[in-house]
């Protein structure tokens, strides 16, 4: 299937996102009603949540690739990134291919303007979350 979308339109959907400023509990609603719409991707998966003040990165990343070197197979989500965006979403210790991050993005798409449609803007942060 050949996506719609190149991977510059991609990343320029996903910064055009609302710069929404969301408190913990309205962030955590809406990130949740959006995975919903989403088909809660994450239900069924093993997940670890690392939270804090500081570190929180170079402590998902180093779990992430124990891990990996131990034969699972890991996804990992930081923020932000250093140099490139595809940091943000690694598999198996590598960042997402272009051509994927694409395609997901088409794929949230709907459920992105349906969530504006009920008031309920998507930030980028979510939209990221959601990918």
């Amino acid at each position: 299937m050949q996506n719609e979308l190149t991977f510059e339109q991609a990343l320029e959907y996903i910064h055009a996102r609302p710069r929404l400023q969301l408190t913990g509990d309205e962030a955590s609603r809406r990130a949740a009603s959006f995975l919903s719409k989403l088909g809660n991707p994450g239900r069924g998966l093993q997940i670890v949540h690392i939270t804090g003040t500081n570190g929180k990165g170079s402590a998902a990343a180093m779990l992430s690739s124990m891990l990996t070197a131990s034969g699972r197979k890991t996804g990992l989500f930081i923020s932000p990134y250093v140099l490139e965006f595809r940091e943000r979403i690694q598999i198996d210790g590598k960042m997402i291919p272009p051509d994927a991050l694409a395609l997901l993005v088409e794929k949230t798409m709907d459920a992105v303007n349906e969530m504006e449609r009920e008031g309920q803007p998507v930030n980028e942060f979510i939209l990221d979350f959601g990918l």
